[in-house]
């Protein structure tokens, strides 16, 4: 657990682990914005040269988010240098919406699979987030 997340906005939730896997060290860091909060990922999204995961409930909507609400003042994710999301248009929510978000360090995105479960749901889907670690070639990991 790290005990000083890095804080993204005033009354944003951010809880964050590293997980020290073999000789790779992987931050993963889980958001929840309030609808009527202010989000700041830029110190976060800092971290996209290392290992990074970050997912959670970002209550944002914008067409590039393949979301069926109008668009609200949501991060502009084509924006965001170094990182990509992971997000393949399925619903999130049990309304339509991608509200469920994941971003990832470049270099995690490329072996990861995104899904939402099928049958995992109460108002939100469970998202599922598979990281083929032993598939990579990432030539920093064990420096």
């Amino acid at each position: 657990m790290i005990e000083h997340p890095i804080h993204c906005g005033e009354d944003v939730e951010v809880q964050a682990v590293t997980l020290f896997l073999d000789r790779t060290e992987l931050h993963v860091y889980n958001v929840y914005k309030p609808k009527q909060a202010e989000l700041d990922l830029s110190e976060l999204l800092s971290l996209a040269e290392e290992e990074v995961l970050i997912g959670g409930n970002f209550n944002a909507h914008h067409e590039i988010l393949y979301s069926i609400s109008p668009t609200n003042n949501a991060m502009l994710l084509e924006e965001l240098p170094g990182t990509r999301l992971l997000n393949t248009g399925e619903p999130t929510h049990l309304h339509g919406n991608p509200l469920y978000l994941t971003i990832a360090s470049a270099i995690l995105a490329e072996i990861a699979d995104w899904s939402a479960h099928p049958t995992l749901i109460s108002e939100y889907f469970v998202v599922v987030t598979i990281l083929y670690l032993t598939n990579t070639t990432h030539t920093t990991w064990g420096t």
